[in-house]
């Protein structure tokens, strides 16, 4: 596959690329892989479509991007299947993944194998361009300061189900990130504020930090900084957790969803 081929063109403004000109069944050479990871790292999201590839084909095209990591399954390929009689959606509200790590995973890629007759969309919103449309005094502000992401603290009916939680032994469910960095393949500036995960500011309580993160969560997730994406069988995403949230919208009760999902690791935010 020569890098020629491809047709990359943005889907939103402010985040998302539609890849065309791309057949995933046929080994991605060097030159088109550089070209896709460039394309991700300036656009946060990069979309395909009409990809009916194998298992084996997903991960050999995931591996382009970072080292894969293995699913809550212990495998590389994990599944995530919404059945006709689900009543909860995991994603069902804007978040990185795994910002409550020391070291989440920084790409996830998704391809559907069976999509519901309506419904089912994904949206993602993008956090550099957010930042990008902050004013330079309140930039400079949210430089300096750091806060709190934890996995515990929104989902409370785990925590009950787990019971009394010693708070000394959330590791790997607890931790402190800068709330602005910098991707280190660009030097493009991230508003790293996850509605799911960042709980309070780093020198506050809960209740002082509340108005400057609803407020923040407000601003990254306004329209023009999202998109909405369409599935179809054998479309593809492939996203960026340290530039982008994003949302699976559970409108499609009584119909069967099924993705196969790839993780990868990489450099976090500097």
């Amino acid at each position: 596959m020569l890098a020629t081929t491809l047709r990359i063109r943005d889907y939103s403004p402010a985040v998302g690329s539609v890849v065309e000109g791309i057949d995933l069944r046929t080994p991605v050479d060097e030159e088109t892989a550089t070209e896709l990871r460039q394309a991700l790292h300036a656009r946060g999201v990069l979309f395909f479509r009409g990809q009916r590839i194998t298992g084996p084909q997903f991960i050999a095209f995931g591996r382009h991007f970072g080292p894969l990591v293995g699913s809550n399954l212990g495998a590389e390929l994990g599944e995530i299947r919404a059945p006709e009689d689900d009543g909860e959606n995991v994603g069902g509200r804007w978040h990185s993944d795994q910002s409550f790590k020391e070291q989440p995973d920084i790409g996830t890629l998704l391809v559907a194998r069976k999509v519901p007759e309506h419904g089912g969309d994904t949206m993602w919103a993008g956090l550099g361009a957010a930042f990008d449309a902050l004013p330079e005094e309140k930039k400079q502000y949210l430089r300096g300061l750091r806060a709190v992401y934890s996995k515990f603290d929104w989902n409370k009916a785990a925590a009950q189900r787990l019971g009394e939680v010693n708070r000394d032994k959330l590791n790997g469910m607890e931790v402190i990130h800068p709330l602005v960095g910098r991707l280190p393949e660009t030097g493009r500036e991230i508003l790293y504020a996850d509605p799911k995960y960042t709980v309070r500011i780093v020198g506050k309580t809960r209740e002082e930090s509340e108005p400057l993160l609803r407020e923040l969560f407000e601003h990254v997730t306004k329209p023009e900084f999202t998109l909405r994406f369409h599935w179809d069988v054998g479309s593809i995403a492939v996203w960026d957790n340290r530039q982008c949230l994003h949302w699976a919208i559970y409108d499609y009760k009584g119909q069967e969803r099924v993705m196969h999902r790839l993780a990868f690791q990489g450099p976090f935010l500097q």
